[in-house]
């Protein structure tokens, strides 16, 4: 990577630091299975831990442990995702790491941003809530790192593929309607305001057309 692009590293934390490392179950069976997972519309499988795969995913473990084909061929596939956010999900699974790549110039803030929220819709599509969880704390500590708002295109994706209601796109409200200005807005971003979700303009400071942001909290 060029020396001026700044990478931005989140760690995730446990979801519960009382548990015992040992009743985890996801170590007590590490490395005694793998299962073939496959990125659908590429070339690429990789051989990931069952138990890595299934302590953290619903889906997997529903689709790699329940009555399914996929259960008995120890095999199974990814829709909808590129091979690079499977990779990053990947060495999350294995490091609890989240890196992406942060610079002003460039766009590199844009390239972060729409880098962890097709994580975020990895994460919420194949049920990985301590993924999910992670994301939003790492797009917390970009925002505070590096602060500049979310392009529009980030919005309308986030409330194309998620639910309205999710920690995502609620946060996208909060902080578009804490720091919003719309007149500072140039030609080209006006002319993505009709692409904005309706529910992006209900209650709030500012917003176009007379209508006003809402200010929604995480939960």
């Amino acid at each position: 990577m060029p020396d001026d692009l700044n990478k931005v590293v989140y760690e995730g934390e446990s979801e519960d630091s009382s548990q015992d490392i040992r009743d985890d179950p996801s170590l007590r069976d590490l490395g005694t299975e793998v299962v073939t997972v496959r990125v659908e519309g590429t070339e690429k499988s990789f051989l990931v831990d069952k138990a890595l795969l299934c302590f953290y995913s619903v889906y997997f473990r529903n689709t790699c442990m329940g009555a399914f084909s996929e259960a008995d061929e120890r095999a199974t596939r990814v829709e909808g995702t590129s091979l690079i956010t499977f990779r990053r999900f990947m060495k999350w699974l294995y490091t609890r790491k989240i890196i992406v790549y942060a610079n002003p110039k460039e766009d590199r803030l844009d390239l972060a941003q729409r880098s962890l929220l097709n994580l975020y819709i990895f994460a919420d599509r194949y049920d990985v809530r301590h993924l999910r969880n992670n994301v939003m704390r790492a797009w917390v500590s970009l925002r505070v790192q590096r602060p500049g708002r979310c392009s529009y295109e980030v919005v309308v994706k986030a409330f194309g593929n998620l639910p309205t209601n999710s920690a995502f796109c609620r946060f996208l409200v909060r902080d578009f309607g804490d720091r919003w200005v719309p007149r500072a807005d140039d030609e080209c971003e006006r002319m993505l305001w009709s692409r904005l979700p309706t529910e992006f303009f209900d209650g709030g400071p500012h917003a176009p057309g007379g209508t006003t942001l809402p200010r929604l909290g995480i939960s």
